[in-house]
């Protein structure tokens, strides 16, 4: 059976699990929360290259044949190093951004250590030093993520990117068209001739550090719940 390895820092790579089994419904992933070492955006990125260099080796040795750098601060970080470096396929994600014109009120939403590598993007910012550490927290609580989407977001912007995929459970509070990484894994998952071999749907979590598994299972059905609403 093929098996796709998923890292994260936390629990936003989750909402690219969702995607993963949109186009594939009976995948089998392995999920790697790196929640000793979360959050990555305000870390170097030295520190989170070797996160990642940890985590990919421990998703290979469990058998994962292609692996999904589910975390925008750490696709922005391994983009900048030698991809020959991985002993598998390697697919990272962020949101398209091509098309999208500057002078628009466009507000792009991203870790500090994001902001840093892609500063030629250009779009508007907000101040999010703790804001995917405050998703990880209460990601299950409708409240807040409500109150950071109006604070934040749902305010003088015409659109925004959501550049860091623990801001996508922020999507279905949202009052404004949005962007994100999440739905072009597994499309990208498709080019490298990725799709066969499955036979059950199955996702196993496995986490470097603090383990939340009833929150980690409890987020990712509420997200996927929400992915099949909006396409039925």
């Amino acid at each position: 059976m093929r098996i796709i390895g998923v890292l994260d820092s936390g629990i936003g790579g989750l909402t690219v699990c969702s995607y993963i089994f949109q186009k594939f419904p009976n995948a089998k992933i392995v999920y790697y929360a790196d929640t000793k070492n979360a959050p990555y955006g305000g870390k170097s990125d030295a520190e989170v290259y070797a996160f990642v260099r940890v985590a990919t080796e421990y998703l290979i040795s469990v058998g994962c044949e292609v692996i999904v750098v589910a975390c925008n601060t750490a696709t922005s970080v391994i983009q900048k190093y030698n991809s020959n470096d991985f002993d598998v396929p390697v697919i990272g994600v962020e949101p398209e951004t091509e098309g999208l014109s500057r002078d628009e009120n466009t507000l792009y939403l991203a870790t500090p250590l994001t902001y840093q590598n892609k500063n030629h993007l250009g779009f508007r910012r907000a101040d999010t030093s703790c804001l995917s550490d405050i998703i990880e927290r209460c990601v299950l609580s409708d409240k807040t993520l409500t109150s950071i989407s109006f604070s934040i977001i749902n305010k003088d912007c015409d659109a925004v990117i959501l550049g860091c995929t623990h801001y996508a459970y922020l999507e279905r509070f949202l009052d404004k068209p949005f962007l994100d990484g999440g739905k072009g894994v597994a499309e990208k998952i498709k080019t490298i001739n990725f799709h066969g071999g499955f036979s059950k749907k199955a996702l196993f979590l496995h986490f470097s550090g603090d383990k939340s598994f009833y929150k980690y299972f409890t987020a990712f059905k509420k997200f996927e719940k929400n992915l099949n609403n909006l396409r039925g």
